[in-house]
Order: structure tokens, then C-alpha cells, then sequence
């Protein structure tokens, strides 16, 4: 559980430090200092401000109920980053002339192979990774039962995995008719910039694709997106640590952490992620790993091992521990594969571009 939470924490302090001189440069359209731009020097003093000044104090408080104003507009504002990718396809703000078009580039250019199957996976359960949440989330209920827990799961996972859907459908149709050599491109941008899909990848982050208007100018929209995302991430940063710090009260069996000891922890704990992630450049490669090793092992293979053994008395075989056998064996081999292809992609040399 702590090192699942690290690993989520890590994701969002190496987004914050190459997102944020990304942002300031694109609103403000003037190159940043080198001590704050995004260069190595920069990223380490992003990560260092983000974690002592935001993260830190944020991550005090020991219960979910003191976040949820936080967590409220965190919502509101990834529901609007979701509207702001519909309608920029919409209005042909990408490289599609037109959504039809980009409808039908994207059937023309759809692609499924085992390997890309094997890359998608851990990308897929780090986003629907909730289960380090639920003893927090199922403390914070009124009403204390299995029906309201699982009203609230169903719930959520129905509203992100719709956001994430439209998300998907609607950013790759906006650039669907980018070419591997960067043609054709958008007639209606004047002057035209020609994009490849290489540098759409590279970017990781759909708000980072060209939105270009008619006059070829970023909208404002996608300003707002971009320091809605940080204040997305500025927020969610707690989440992560307050599990951690229920996990060390468990680890250490001495009862709840005092005033002082939680202000200690929670320093020390933000600390350590803060180091380890200024010698991670890419968060595809923080997410990938994560899905592939803490994040599986917590959402599958650990539960299924704990159901056998709860079960151990009953039948070997019967329809539920076979699928259980099926599950465990499935999610052993696609994060062995998946490790497997990160490993060979940085031996290439192309680790961070293509993940």
C-alpha cells in the first residue's frame, strides 16, 4: 500500500514539474528563466516547490471529510477538461478539417496488436486504481455498509470510465488525420504547423496537442485546462498520502500517530517521493511501471490469492477459481510482457517518446 501510494504520489509530482514551465511559457509565449524552466534544474525546483508548498500542507490533515471542498472543484475541473476536449474536436480545432473526417481517419487508422494490448493494460488499472482509497472512502460513509459501499464504487467507476471514453474517442478523432510525417494538417490554421503523431505521443498529454483556432492561435479554453489539470493534481496529492500514513500506523502497531508524528511523517514521506522523483523524467514510464508491478499485485493478484485462502476448505475446481486461476495467470504475463517491452523500448532508446 505505501509503496502503491509513492508510486501515485511520484506520478503527480513528475507531471507537476514538466507540466507547470510547459503552461507558464504557453500563456505567457516568453522562454522561463533556466532555474525554473524545463530543463533539469527547473523540473528539480518545480518538484521541491510543489511538494514543500502544496503537497506538505495539504497532506496534514488525517481525514478524507477535511478534503472535500478540494476534491469537489477537482471534479468540477476534470469535468470541464473533459467538455474542452469534446468541443475543441467538435469546432476542428485539431488537425481533422472536420469531425467527420477525423471519424473516419480514425477507423482507417485504428490498430490492435498484441503488443499494444500488453503497453494499454497497465496504463488501464493505474487509472481505475481506487482500491488503496477504499478503507479510507468506506470510513468517511454514513451509512456504514456493503450496499453503500458498492453503490459508491459503481458510481464512480461508471462516471470515470465514461470521462475517460469520451476523453479517448473524441482527442484521438481531433487528430486523427495526422499523418507519420507530420501531412496532412490542418488547412484551416494559418500558418499551418505541421504535427506527427511521434510528437503528439512524446508530449504524453492531449492538452500539449496542437488546438490551434482558425487564426491558428491556442484557445483560451486550453489555457484554463492547463493550470486546471495542476490544481487537479495539486489536490489529488493528499489522497495518496493519507493512506501511506494509515498504512505506517499499521506497520508500526503503536496505535494513531499523534500531532507530531503526523507532521513528521507526513514530511518525511512527501520527502522521499519528492527525491526519487527528480530522476524521473517521463510520467508514461512512472505510470507503466506502477500498473505492471504495485498497482496489479493490489488489484488482482493479491485479492485472488486472499479469496483461495479464504476458500481453501471448499471445492479445488469450481466455475469462480478457475476464472480466479485464469485472472492471476493473465496478470502475471502481461506485467512480465509489459516490463519486458519497457525494458527493450529504453535499450532502443525510445523508452520515453513511444510509452
Amino acid at each position: 500500500m505505501i509503496l502503491c501510494n509513492a508510486g501515485f504520489l511520484i506520478s503527480y509530482q513528475v507531471l507537476f514539474k514538466s507540466f507547470m514551465p510547459y503552461s507558464i511559457q504557453t500563456a505567457t509565449g516568453k522562454q522561463l528563466p533556466s532555474w525554473c524552466d524545463d530543463s533539469l534544474v527547473g523540473q528539480i525546483f518545480w518538484t521541491i516547490l510543489f511538494s514543500v508548498a502544496f503537497i506538505f500542507p495539504i497532506s496534514i490533515p488525517r481525514e478524507l471529510s477535511a478534503l472535500r471542498f478540494t476534491s469537489a472543484f477537482s471534479v468540477c475541473m476534470s469535468f470541464y477538461i473533459v467538455l474542452v476536449i469534446f468541443f475543441e474536436c467538435i469546432l476542428s480545432h485539431g488537425t481533422s478539417p472536420s469531425m467527420s473526417e477525423g471519424f473516419q481517419a480514425a477507423h482507417n487508422k485504428k490498430e490492435l496488436s498484441l503488443p499494444a494490448v500488453f503497453n494499454s493494460l497497465p496504463l488501464i488499472i493505474f487509472a481505475f486504481m481506487y482500491q488503496i482509497n477504499i478503507p479510507a472512502i468506506y470510513n468517511e460513509l454514513e451509512v456504514k455498509t456493503i450496499q453503500s459501499m458498492t453503490k459508491v464504487l459503481s458510481y464512480g467507476t461508471i462516471g470515470a470510465g465514461t470521462l475517460y471514453t469520451i476523453t479517448g474517442i473524441f482527442g484521438f478523432v481531433a487528430f486523427a488525420t495526422c499523418g507519420p510525417l507530420g501531412y496532412p494538417i490542418n488547412e484551416n490554421a494559418d500558418p499551418p504547423v505541421p504535427w506527427t503523431y511521434e510528437d503528439i505521443f512524446k508530449a504524453q498529454n492531449i492538452l500539449q496537442a496542437p488546438f490551434l483556432t482558425s487564426d491558428g492561435k491556442t484557445p483560451v479554453a486550453i489555457y484554463v485546462c492547463l493550470f486546471g489539470i495542476l490544481i487537479v493534481v495539486a489536490f489529488a496529492s493528499p489522497f495518496c498520502v493519507l493512506p501511506m500514513k494509515d498504512s505506517v500506523e499499521e506497520v508500526r502497531g503503536k496505535g494513531k500517530l499523534d500531532k507530531k508524528q503526523n507532521i513528521i511523517w507526513t514530511f518525511v514521506l512527501v520527502l522521499v517521493c519528492c527525491i526519487l522523483s527528480c530522476g524521473v523524467t517521463s510520467i508514461g514510464t512512472v505510470m507503466t511501471i506502477l500498473g505492471a508491478t504495485t498497482n496489479s499485485a493490489i488489484g488482482f493478484l493479491l485479492p485472488v490469492l486472499f479469496y483461495l485462502e479464504v476458500e481453501k476448505k471448499g471445492p479445488k475446481y469450481t466455475n469462480v477459481k478457475i476464472g480466479a486461476y485464469l485472472l492471476f495467470g493473465f496478470i502475471c504475463i502481461s506485467s512480465i510482457t509489459t516490463l519486458t517491452l519497457l525494458v527493450l523500448r529504453f535499450v532502443n532508446g525510445d523508452g520515453d517518446e513511444k510509452n
